[in-house]
């Protein structure tokens, strides 16, 4: 199982597979996952709350339409 490296500092155009190479949006998560189910996430501790809120956000979006 591989771990993809998400980070505030981050960058979408690094592979994420290291702290090194961090990559910073969930979205670019997902393509690197590439619909996999076999890969854990590593979040450095201002992104997962990013990553939260951004969740919570789309997520009352959802809800109002």
């Amino acid at each position: 199982m591989r771990t993809i490296y998400i980070s505030d500092s981050g960058d979408d155009k690094n592979d994420g597979l290291s702290l090194k190479t961090a990559i910073y949006s969930l979205k670019r998560a997902n393509e690197l996952n590439g619909g996999r189910n076999d890969s854990s996430w590593h979040f450095g501790p201002r992104a997962w709350k990013r990553i939260q809120k951004e969740l919570a956000d789309k997520k009352r979006r959802t809800l109002k339409r």
